[in-house]
């Protein structure tokens, strides 16, 4: 899975610690960030395709998930993306549902689902919040 390139734009330092070593050692290449507009400018760099995923916590400094996921779908069409997030609030579920979100894990999380998942999204068959 060396080929599937991977963006995680989380700010917990402990959870994208986590995230990175469980995503490497399921063979994906990863590339974490901690905030949206970190994120962003990789995806600019990078360029349409590069990112085969982006996994986004909601809560972050700069520029917050929901930003992040409207951004990145208007500049890059069709890129999916992971939402992990400690936050279970109604308006969190809301603005998820409203844009259609490809999946959601609430943390905690195990890493099995968080493999699952994303073999799921990768595969076209992602999972509804």
């Amino acid at each position: 899975m060396d080929e599937v390139k991977i963006l995680v734009a989380e700010d917990d330092k402990n959870m994208r610690l986590s995230l990175e070593v469980c995503l490497r050692a399921a063979g994906f290449n990863v590339q974490t960030v901690d905030d949206g507009i970190s994120a962003l400018e990789l995806l600019d760099a990078a360029g349409p395709g590069e990112y085969k995923l982006l996994i986004t916590d909601i809560v972050m400094k700069r520029m917050n998930g929901i930003k992040l996921i409207d951004e990145a779908r208007r500049r890059f069409p069709g890129m999916p993306e992971l939402v992990i997030t400690g936050y279970n609030t109604r308006e969190a579920a809301a603005a998820l549902k409203n844009r259609n979100c490809n999946s959601v894990l609430y943390k905690p999380f195990t890493e099995d689902a968080l493999v699952d998942t994303i073999k799921k999204i990768l595969s076209g068959r992602p999972e509804r919040p």
